[in-house]
């Protein structure tokens, strides 16, 4: 492995100067931290895909609201480079400028563009997700300008520079929904940055994005920016890669649910995807897949409490008991269903009001889940049971009920 870790911060860990700078500290503290990758800055992509749709029947509407999150990320800039006296405040709008002119004439393109009528009646799939890509690109190109500029300043006996990711995370042309392309990332990896671990340099770039082989901008998924973490620890081999949010680690269960709910201090990949993929929002479900294999860990903490820990995951000897509970709560419910078993899920009605919870690990022998939840006067239908995890569906006002006392029993 390499000297060097690869480091991202999630939106919510950017979205002000405040936050900014609490991740500056971060990297700043560690010699290692030497890629960075970052986030749009909080509730950003989901304006742009509010500025999309507007797009289509009202093109004023949606400048408007292209100028407020313009506003905003100006004023993030004043803010964060106000505490040094520094002539780049302007190099910088000006490119924030270039970003914001770029989104304008797609929003302009989607409402008066040849295309134009097509896109509004949804003809026209391939062309309407190319234009939201590209769109949904600007967020994360927008923060990572801002956090680079800031990081020049903060380090200045350091080299940071700031590069597209796109140069090196390779897709299909699914454009909302891309397949990376893990040879290819691995071979553009070494070749643009393999040699960082001998430099005094930080990179900085963004999450989330990609390219096709005809250069159209494509995205990983929504929250897809700690899989491009783990696309570069595939193709850099780094001590570790960092995830770096707002909550310290992963816990045993939502702790906004239940707030008994404690830190998994360490965890195995497979186990950690279960819960990805099953309803906890901690981190993206194909995270774990380009390191694993690799037995790189992956570590999961908090920019509010660097110095609480958070938790590690990696490859670990099967515990033999409960690890954690993920929940899913309609309409999420859905997704989970459909991303389990696609549209013919088991025997479950989608317009039902159901939960899903799921334990990850091993139940012991004797324990019935059944006849503990009808115990409660709860009805379940297991929906999926594995080796490492069983998930079942409860109605959805039982859920957090349900939640809590498993929970007390199982943790």
């Amino acid at each position: 492995m390499k000297e060097l870790i690869v480091s991202k911060f999630g939106g919510s860990s950017v979205k002000d100067a405040s936050a900014m700078e609490r991740c500056g500290k971060i990297v700043a503290q560690n010699p290692l931290r030497k890629v960075v990758v970052i986030s749009a800055t909080y509730n950003t992509t989901n304006q742009l895909e509010e500025m999309y749709r507007l797009a289509r029947l009202d093109l004023t509407g949606a400048k408007v609201l292209l100028d407020k999150n313009r506003e905003r990320h100006v004023r993030l800039t004043q803010d964060v480079l106000a505490c040094f006296k520094t002539d780049a405040l302007a190099s910088v709008i000006d490119d924030l400028q270039v970003l914001y002119q770029e989104a304008e004439e797609l929003l302009q393109e989607t409402n008066q563009g040849p295309k134009a009528e097509r896109l509004r009646r949804g003809t026209m799939e391939s062309a309407q997700q190319e234009i939201m890509a590209q769109l949904y690109s600007i967020g994360e190109r927008l923060s990572s300008r801002i956090f680079c500029s800031y990081l020049k300043h903060l380090m200045p006996g350091r080299s940071v520079r700031h590069f597209d990711a796109r140069t090196i995370i390779r897709t299909d042309s699914n454009f909302l929904e891309a397949k990376p392309k893990w040879e290819i990332i691995s071979t553009k990896g070494e070749s643009l940055l393999g040699d960082i671990d001998h430099k005094d340099e930080v990179a900085v770039t963004q999450g989330f994005i990609g390219m096709d082989e005809m250069g159209r901008t494509t995205i990983l998924g929504r929250e897809g920016s700690d899989y491009t973490a783990t696309l570069l620890g595939l193709a850099l081999k780094p001590k570790c890669v960092e995830i770096w949010t707002d909550v310290p680690g992963i816990f045993s269960v939502d702790p906004r649910i239940l707030p008994s709910a404690h830190v998994i201090h360490e965890m195995d990949y497979d186990d950690a995807t279960l819960m990805a993929s099953l309803g906890a929002k901690v981190l993206f479900d194909q995270t774990m897949a380009p390191v694993c294999g690799l037995g790189i860990p992956i570590y999961v903490a908090s920019t509010l409490a660097p110095e609480s820990g958070g938790t590690w995951i990696r490859r670990l000897t099967p515990a033999p008991s409960p690890v954690g509970m993920a929940l899913a709560s309609h309409p999420r419910t859905l997704k989970v269903l459909e991303q389990r078993f696609g549209q013919n899920n088991p025997g479950i009605l989608l317009g039902e009001k159901v939960g899903v919870i799921s334990i990850i690990g091993k139940l012991s022998g004797n324990f019935i889940l059944d006849t503990f939840l009808e115990g409660m006067g709860i009805t379940s239908k297991v929906l999926e049971q594995g080796a490492r995890h069983v998930s079942f569906v409860i109605p959805l006002d039982r859920l957090d009920e349900a939640a809590s006392a498993l929970h007390s029993r199982l943790f």
